[in-house]
């Protein structure tokens, strides 16, 4: 790769570099991260300004019922609301029941439904269930709950970012596949952290919900990664980009609209036809699998009782269909028919999703379906899936496609363009 640590200012086919850093700072604040394009979401109506790197609040234990925190001698706990923090010795188990803190057994009366920020000295690394993680861990009673919390690392941007890589990413790929996904990675945290509502205490989950993160890593490619990208995000129209990535598109993408029926959404989310990298990389092609339509339909209503639709009365499957194809030729829509001979559609990962959907029963890994770019048949009580193509919902970078592309030699910009069309690279601080 020429640009190895992305420092050439000029325009780099159709993508700029370093143009933001020779501007006034005033103008910083006009021109990127906070005026955030529509991804299904609404704007912020005042946009805070971004004085340099930001801290992002992740999600790392969703309503749990303890945590244990050491990696050190002591820490420091600050109630929130409290006039100081108290110095306690590690190991620590914290707890809550009926709405008081317990701290190693014992009750904390007066860190009653407090949120609780816990530190190390000097900023050092502290181990959550003995897992690393830098910064700041935040202990918040979960909503409607009195004995169950969440549990948040808060940390900067940059030392985020290797935990992410470290997670998406092999770590035999090439260090070009890791730029490109920490320049995409970076912008979707971002475009996130903006997005946060009011009063809500995380920004982005530890999971495929959000993007996968492991914690503090000192993997070595992931690192060099996130250094040699510092700062840079994707951007379109002046605004940060909600950059979508998945595993495998299996050479036809999808928009977030009828991946998710997000929309509007900006132009470089939009499928376009391109060359296919994906060929004889693993999910690629795959199938058949077949599913027992009567089980099946519980997957579905479950999903549907979750998202409040009328599927989740859906009574046993008489056909699945592709009701719609997007512009590149992979299925945007599915519609279900039932029993009754009521339909109902689906958005393309939606249906995925809705095909995987716990319904009190474990779904081996060999059954689920790996994506939505596929055919589905109806026969004698058992929908059988064929033709598939790919892993995961299939919008924007496609991360096998990437790591091909950057095996023939090319740069991380040059990744960025083909899945993301359109769209800049800029640095943001």
């Amino acid at each position: 790769m020429s640009n190895p640590r992305f420092t050439t200012p000029p325009r780099v086919r159709g993508f700029y570099l370093g143009m933001i850093c020779d501007m006034a700072p005033r103008l910083t604040l006009l021109i990127l991260l906070f005026a955030v394009t529509g991804c299904g979401e609404s704007d912020p109506v005042t946009p805070p300004p971004l004085a340099g790197e930001p801290t992002v609040r992740v999600r790392i234990g969703r309503a749990v019922n303890r945590v244990a925190i050491s990696g050190g001698r002591v820490a420091t706990v600050l109630p929130v609301g409290a006039a100081e923090a108290e110095l306690l010795d590690l190991p620590l188990a914290f707890q809550l029941q009926q709405g008081v803190w317990l701290v190693n057994g014992q009750a904390k009366p007066d860190w009653s439904r407090a949120m609780l920020i816990i530190a190390l000295p000097g900023g050092e690394p502290l181990a959550v269930d003995n897992r690393t993680h830098a910064g700041q861990v935040h202990l918040v009673p979960a909503s409607g709950e009195r004995s169950r919390f969440d549990v948040i690392n808060a940390v900067g941007l940059e030392t985020y970012l290797p935990g992410v890589l470290k997670k998406e990413l092999p770590d035999r790929w090439h260090v070009v596949t890791h730029q490109a996904q920490a320049i995409a990675a970076r912008s979707y945290a971002l475009y996130k952290l903006q997005r946060t509502p009011v009063g809500r205490a995380w920004d982005v989950e530890n999971t495929q919900a959000s993007q996968a993160y492991v914690g503090l890593t000192d993997h070595a490619k992931s690192v060099r990664a996130v250094r040699d990208t510092t700062g840079l995000v994707l951007s379109y129209d002046n605004r940060v980009l909600c950059a979508y990535y998945a595993s495998n598109s299996g050479g036809q993408g999808l928009s977030p609209d009828d991946a998710f029926n997000e929309s509007p959404f900006p132009t470089p989310l939009k499928p376009t036809h391109r060359k296919d990298w994906t060929t004889d990389t693993p999910g690629a092609r795959w199938g058949p699998i077949e599913r027992h339509c009567d089980t099946l339909a519980q997957r579905f209503a479950a999903f549907g009782k979750r998202r409040g639709l009328p599927l989740a009365k859906i009574d046993g499957i008489k056909s699945i269909t592709v009701s719609r194809y997007n512009d590149v030729g992979r299925p945007a829509r599915f519609t279900i028919t039932d029993q009754r001979g009521e339909s109902y559609t689906l958005a393309a990962d939606n249906f995925r999703v809705a095909c995987n959907t716990s319904a009190g029963q474990a779904l081996a890994s060999k059954h689920k379906l790996p994506s939505a770019s596929v055919q589905v048949r109806v026969r004698d009580g058992v929908a059988t899936f064929y033709a598939g193509r790919g892993r995961g919902h299939g919008v924007g970078l496609c991360q096998h496609g990437a790591q091909q592309m950057a095996k023939a030699d090319h740069d991380a910009l040059e990744i960025l363009e083909t899945y993301y069309p359109g769209a800049k690279v800029e640095r943001a601080y």
